[in-house]
C-alpha cells in the first residue's frame, strides 16, 4: 500500500513538473516570451530614435531653405548659377 502511494506521488510529481516546464504556459515558454518582449522593446527604441530624427528633418525642411539646398547639393549634386563644379576622380588601380 505504501509502495503504491509513493509511486502514485512520484507519478503526480513528474506530471506536475512536466506541466510546469513544458506546457503552453510553462516556464520555458515564459522565458522565451520575455526574451522576445525585450528584443521588441530594443527594436522599438531604435525605431523611435529614427522617427525622432526624421521628424526633426521634416521640421527643418518645412522651416528653412538652407537645409533643402544642402540636401540637394549633397544628394543630387546640384550647383548654383555662377558656381563651378569640380569632380575629382581617382585613377583606377591596375589589375594584376
Amino acid at each position: 500500500m505504501k509502495k503504491m502511494l509513493v509511486i502514485l506521488l512520484l507519478l503526480l510529481l513528474v506530471i506536475l513538473q512536466y506541466q510546469l516546464w513544458m506546457s503552453d504556459n510553462g516556464l520555458i515558454r515564459t522565458i522565451k516570451l520575455r526574451h522576445a518582449v525585450n528584443q521588441q522593446k530594443n527594436l522599438n527604441a531604435e525605431l523611435q530614435g529614427k522617427n525622432e530624427t526624421l521628424e526633426r528633418d521634416i521640421v527643418s525642411l518645412k522651416q528653412g531653405v538652407d537645409v533643402a539646398e544642402g540636401i540637394a547639393r549633397h544628394d543630387l549634386g546640384m550647383v548654383k548659377k555662377g558656381e563651378t563644379f569640380y569632380r575629382i576622380v581617382k585613377k583606377p588601380e591596375a589589375k594584376s
